[in-house]
């Protein structure tokens, strides 16, 4: 979905919600949508990549369960157990990536600098999630050769695909990271847009309100449906002021 095309549905909602209550404090009104609404009405396409990590995440988790299995047919638990604490501090580490890419997202929808404080938590978390994953296959490496007397190679294909689930994962580490500055970039334009419509078109409501009676036969403008009268007024101050193609609007 375009960045303008959002805009303009969190400017419906916010324009609806001001029309109820009589239009009165917008500023308040709109600063509070953001907070309660616009994580959610903002940033599904950016947050589906995170949703995609704790997938895979997840995926990791039921596979090392595979590999626990194993370990406890050996008589190599306490390796193995190494290993597997590491685990749960990749795990943890990959989480709080999410968590404060999250919250990255959150504070700049609320204008909020300190999304750039956010970024600087998710590039620590990603470090810390490569160096304990290399730690963690170093053991596990250990752990299979001292175990390979025991079992044939094909026991161990569990562990191939850990290793390539999380190569998976920190893959995806890097794709969210490279695009963290777009992602912010059209989070900002979301609101910009969304703001500009809904102050623009509060400043000039009078104004628009007279120009949609002219033209609305028939229809005095207390009797339209709320949705249907903030859509026209929206769109005549969108098709006056702002420098979207007619058509569009």
């Amino acid at each position: 979905m375009g960045t303008r095309r959002k805009a303009r549905e969190c400017s419906l909602q916010i324009m609806f919600a001001a029309d109820f209550s009589h239009f009165s404090d917008v500023e308040k009104l709109v600063a509070d949508y953001w907070r309660e609404f616009g994580f959610d009405e903002v940033s599904r396409g950016c947050s589906q990549q995170v949703r995609n990590l704790l997938e895979e995440i997840e995926n990791l988790e039921i596979i090392t369960q595979e590999l626990k299995n194993i370990a406890k047919k050996t008589s190599q638990i306490k390796v193995a157990s190494r290993a597997f604490e590491k685990y749960e501090e990749l795990i943890w580490a990959a989480k709080l990536i999410s968590e404060n890419f999250i919250n990255m997202i959150k504070k700049a929808i609320r204008a909020d600098a300190g999304w750039s404080e956010e970024k600087q938590k998710v590039e620590s978390a990603a470090s810390s999630y490569r160096n304990l994953s290399k730690k963690f296959f170093k053991d596990l490496k250990y752990w299979m050769q001292t175990a390979e007397r025991y079992y044939l190679m094909t026991e161990f294909e569990s562990v191939n695909e850990v290793e390539e689930q999380t190569e998976h994962v920190l893959n995806k580490l890097d794709e969210i990271l490279n695009n963290v500055s777009e992602i912010i970039d059209e989070v900002m334009k979301v609101r910009e847009f969304a703001d500009r419509l809904v102050f623009g078109t509060v400043r000039m409501k009078e104004r628009i309100d007279e120009m949609i009676s002219l033209k609305a036969e028939h229809w005095r403008l207390p009797r339209m449906a709320m949705v249907d009268r903030n859509v026209l007024r929206l769109a005549v101050y969108e098709f006056l002021e702002e420098e979207t193609p007619k058509t569009v609007v």
